[in-house]
């Protein structure tokens, strides 16, 4: 991969490019996602938005990014008329429009190697060779000098390591031997890691050389309902049991772990959004459809299909246990589906976790064995609940 190729457009399920540009008189909405595929990039500080103007690249709007590879980058703009039309070019296939713009960090490695080398039969062993004594042997071809070196800075660490084979090889030959080998190889090779920040542009003509991208124009039957909402999740998702949030709309995104970073959509004609959710446990997808009545689409654990359990023990800590084991069960038509078992010691007497219920009714089992500062540990026999808060209070 060149690297003209390593700024990606994000791609919908269905393999296409997530970029739409919604037209309208005056101007127009451009959102799209944008992913850096180059090798050796280990941080990005933000990601920005062109468009060609008379006076060259300007920048249209930043974002940050994931903060892990492939770094995506989330963009939604309004655009003047200019800019709509360069932005209408460029999903044409019409290179030197829009682009996207990395602002890059990666560790490199400066270093080079010198290998001091020759014949000095005639100064093997004399006290007295010093670097001066090398530099005239190199002068009149007794010894020969081979120096290799690579990164940004690395003529600057080619001098020292010119320096440290000179006096390596002085130092052998002066500690040479009567009836040892006279031939002498010095060989320094020195490396130091720097960090080097860049600017690594990606267009967006060439991605849309072979299939042109989605151009609508609001007021038409397949925008009439479709401005384009920011969709993300309304809890944290890190611990949530989601591999990715496949979303519908006019088109087609996702939101990914583990950090989910929002997207933009625009909705159906009907005004809703369909997600199906993929499931890190393996179990079967979720799939809804969803209203959208603001630019924003925030999605609870109902519309994704899990319920957080809260299991609250502090009651049975402030009346003197001092450790707690409970057993929590879920259960599905009055069978185990799944269960978990929690110990209390020290510090906060709750605990919460995701399960996957997809949208089934649910029901809660939960029993607990108590061992108080003073006397025997007592058992409490199973109870039943349809809140997924549940708390120990006697």
């Amino acid at each position: 991969m060149s690297e003209a190729d390593w700024v990606v457009p994000e791609l919908s399920p269905s393999g296409e490019p997530n970029v739409m540009l919604l037209r309208t008189g005056g101007g127009g909405t451009l959102q799209l996602g944008v992913q850096l595929r180059a090798p050796s990039v280990d941080s990005v500080s933000e990601a920005r938005l062109e468009v060609m103007s008379r006076g060259g690249w300007r920048t249209l709007t930043s974002s940050t990014t994931q903060g892990y590879p492939p770094y995506t980058a989330v963009f939604n703009v309004g655009l003047s008329l200019d800019e709509a039309v360069a932005a209408a070019s460029a999903l044409n296939g019409v290179a030197g429009q829009v682009r996207v713009v990395y602002e890059a960090g990666r560790t490199t490695e400066n270093g080079a190697e010198v290998v001091v080398e020759g014949d000095v039969k005639d100064a093997a062993g004399r006290p007295e060779i010093d670097v001066e004594w090398i530099d005239n042997a190199l002068a009149q071809g007794i010894l020969t000098v081979r120096e290799e070196h690579w990164g940004p800075s690395g003529e600057a660490v080619l001098a020292r390591a010119a320096s440290a084979a000179k006096d390596k090889a002085a130092f052998m030959i002066r500690s040479l031997s009567p009836g040892e080998p006279t031939f002498v190889r010095s060989t320094v090779r020195l490396s130091e890691p720097t960090r080097v920040h860049e600017s690594l542009p990606g267009d967006l003509g060439p991605w849309f050389r072979k299939t042109k991208g989605r151009v609508l124009w609001a007021g038409s039957t397949a925008t009439r309902s479709s401005v384009a909402v920011r969709v993300r999740l309304g809890f944290e998702g890190k611990d949530a049991p989601i591999a990715f949030i496949q979303l519908r709309g006019e088109g087609e995104t996702a939101l990914r772990g583990p950090v989910f970073p929002p997207v933009t959509l625009a909705p159906t004609a009907g005004a809703t959004v369909e997600a199906v959710t993929h499931y890190s446990t393996g179990q079967p997808p979720y799939a809804t459809r969803l209203a959208v009545a603001a630019q924003e689409l925030v999605l609870q654990p109902e519309d994704v299909g899990l319920t957080q359990v809260e299991l609250d023990a502090n009651a049975r800590k402030a009346a003197g246990a001092k450790t707690l084991t409970a057993t929590v069960r879920y259960l599905r038509g009055g069978e185990t589906v799944e269960d978990w078992i929690v110990t209390f010691r020290y510090g906060n007497w709750t605990e919460s976790w995701f399960v996957v219920t997809a949208g089934s009714p649910s029901e809660w089992e939960y029993e607990w064995k108590e061992t108080p500062e003073v006397g025997e540990a007592v058992v409490h026999p199973p109870a039943r609940t349809t809140k997924a808060t549940i708390r120990l209070d006697s």
